[in-house]
């Protein structure tokens, strides 16, 4: 019994002793608190990379926003043309108007265009764009953005701005239309007045429109007529008087068959052809107060170019009453070879004064203003001023007028509508915004 009792004392002594417990049980608590926090730390690391990544990402793409909204600036502010399509850094990165080789017009992109978005010396981005003007005045822009390695890429459409008055309508007369026998219109026509024919002889055949208390001779035979309000918007020539391509005609940069036979007056800036003479113009925009061609003389547009006029008022020019600020003798053409349509674009700022001063453009007979096959690059656009085509003369394009009178046997061949923006807005509005996959093969707007 004795010995059972000591076995039972010593086990309960060596059982009862705690000493060397608390080292393990300390460090199997470090443990797995150390595992919980490793486990936190993990997340919270891979949390914060990927918020990084998305600050990145956002970065990238307010990089790709701002690249394409300074090509839409400088596109809106510096003037380009078809003959200088491309805004291309120069000297000191300003960007100019250029044509790069082997340019071709709706197809072709401008060189990459490189800048950063920064705060003082802070860069948070940088972005590269690459702009392709359109056909029909409007303009694409692919700009890709990165921001600490993560890229982003977007692509902006635009629409041309200002204001088309040949969107209904190829021919418009304001105040009203008339035409004699045989006198022909090939186009949709608009009036705020009515539209006068000679019989049936006279015809117009397309859509037409006259104004609301306004009448159609019986020449208008395809569609009946149908009737509402027509307003045509001013012409707004800006700077044009002052900041032009006048000097060209000087120079004798604008190539002319033979100089004695025209007149050029810089200071009243008129322009006179004397017969069997020739000027090509090769310029984007001219300011004029009147233009005459004389017999079998012609005005030719340089191959490519898209070529403004102005004809500022009378007002301005001096010019009295009744002046025909255009007045093309028998025989004579102003003729386009090609380019962008329409390659050229007569503006008649009219009489902006009291009292009215009447303004006449004329074509006599025999004449023609048109391109080699008639494919509607003309716009003449005159609201303020009459238009009156003679026998046998021809027109091949857009024309608005106050009043248009064709004699017997004129004929205009207009589009139905044109896109024609009138000058006085920015160029290009912005229209469709796309989200585009980050890299590109082939074309720069691939993935868009």
């Amino acid at each position: 019994m004795r010995f059972v009792k000591a076995i039972d004392e010593t086990l309960r002594k060596w059982l009862g002793d705690e000493s060397g417990f608390a080292v393990p049980t300390v460090l199997f608590v470090v443990l797995a608190a150390f595992a919980v926090v490793s486990v936190g730390s993990l997340t919270t690391i891979k949390a914060q990379s990927g918020v990084v990544r998305d600050q990145d990402s956002k970065a990238a793409f307010v990089a790709a926003d701002a690249g394409a909204n300074q090509a839409l600036l400088h596109y809106n502010r510096i003037v380009t043309t078809a003959n200088t399509p491309c805004l291309v850094p120069s000297t000191g990165g300003v960007l100019v108007a250029q044509k790069p080789a082997g340019w071709v017009a709706g197809t072709s992109w401008c060189p990459a265009v490189s800048g950063s978005v920064a705060d003082g010396t802070f860069a948070y981005g940088t972005y590269s764009y690459q702009a392709r003007p359109g056909t029909a005045g409007g303009l694409e822009i692919v700009s890709s953005g990165q921001a600490d390695g993560v890229s982003r890429r977007i692509e902006l459409t635009t629409k041309p701005g200002g204001t088309n008055p040949f969107s209904s309508f190829g021919v418009i007369g304001r105040d009203g239309i008339s035409l004699d026998s045989n006198a022909n219109i090939y186009g949709n026509v608009g009036t705020n007045g009515s539209i006068t024919t000679s019989g049936t002889s006279a015809v117009v055949c397309s859509s037409a429109q006259v104004g609301l208390t306004g009448t159609a001779g019986s020449g208008v035979t395809c569609r009946p007529p149908t009737q509402a309000a027509l307003t045509l918007p001013p012409v707004i020539q800006g700077d044009a008087a002052t900041v032009n391509d006048n000097a060209r005609i000087t120079t004798g940069q604008d190539v002319r068959t033979d100089s004695n036979d025209i007149a050029w007056n810089a200071a009243s800036r008129q322009l006179s052809l004397d017969k069997n003479s020739s000027i090509t113009l090769g310029g984007s925009r001219y300011s004029f107060c009147t233009l005459s061609l004389s017999s079998n003389s012609a005005v030719y547009i340089a191959n490519g170019a898209t070529v403004q006029i102005f004809f500022d008022s009378p007002e301005a020019c001096g010019l009295p009453a009744g002046t025909a600020q255009l007045n093309l003798s028998s025989n004579t053409r102003i003729t386009a070879t090609s380019g962008l349509s329409p390659n050229l674009q007569m503006l008649f700022v009219g009489s902006t004064g009291t009292p009215f001063r009447q303004t006449r453009i004329q074509l006599n007979s025999n004449t023609d203003v048109s391109n080699t096959n008639c494919e509607h690059q003309f716009v003449l656009y005159a609201p303020l001023s009459d238009v009156d085509m003679d026998s046998n003369s021809g027109y091949c394009g857009a024309i608005a007028a106050r009043t248009l009178h064709l004699d017997s046997s004129a004929a205009i061949r207009s589009p139905n509508t044109l896109y024609f923006a009138l000058p006085g807005g920015v160029p290009y509005i912005a229209d469709r915004f796309v989200d585009c996959a980050t890299l590109a093969t082939g074309s720069p707007d691939a993935g868009c």
